[in-house]
């Protein structure tokens, strides 16, 4: 791809677009190490306030992230930024079957932008773990209960 814009991600069928999307759903939830998005989801929920100055134990009301940071007064860019990707992220991974190119489009634009950066030599020095060990059903069966 020469360029980030949404027309040139519109070759290819995407994981929703599959007819065995669902099968490959309860796969990822009992076969992958699905308890890292809970995580995921806990981050978000406590960052975005932290960031935005909201009540850390105020009511969720089913959202995440409660209202677009481009609403919000944040103490600096920074702030902002961070904030507005975790909303752009939470938007993506919350429409991912009806939107898949999104989530491409997003993960592209990350990408890129590690890799091409004014900081990427930067980035390649403080690169991420790799991917956790697989979790057995053991291990994530309490989790399910506790829901």
């Amino acid at each position: 791809m020469s360029q980030d814009s949404m027309d040139e991600l519109d070759d290819e069928v995407l994981p929703p677009g599959l007819d065995d999307w669902d099968d490959w759903n309860r796969v990822a939830f009992e076969q992958g190490h699905s308890q890292i998005f809970l995580k995921l989801g806990a981050w978000m929920l406590l960052r975005f306030r932290q960031l935005a100055m909201m009540p850390l134990h105020g009511d969720v009301d089913g959202l995440i992230i409660p209202a677009s940071p481009s609403g919000i007064s944040f103490d600096n860019a920074d702030d902002f930024y961070e904030a507005l990707g975790m909303e752009r992220l939470y938007s993506a991974v919350a429409h991912i079957d009806t939107r898949p190119r999104y989530m491409k489009h997003l993960l592209h634009r990350l990408g890129r932008s590690i890799a091409l950066g004014p900081s990427a030599e930067e980035h390649s020095k403080r690169l991420a773990p790799s991917s956790p060990p697989p979790v057995t059903l053991r291990y994530v069966l309490p989790l399910i209960r506790a829901i």
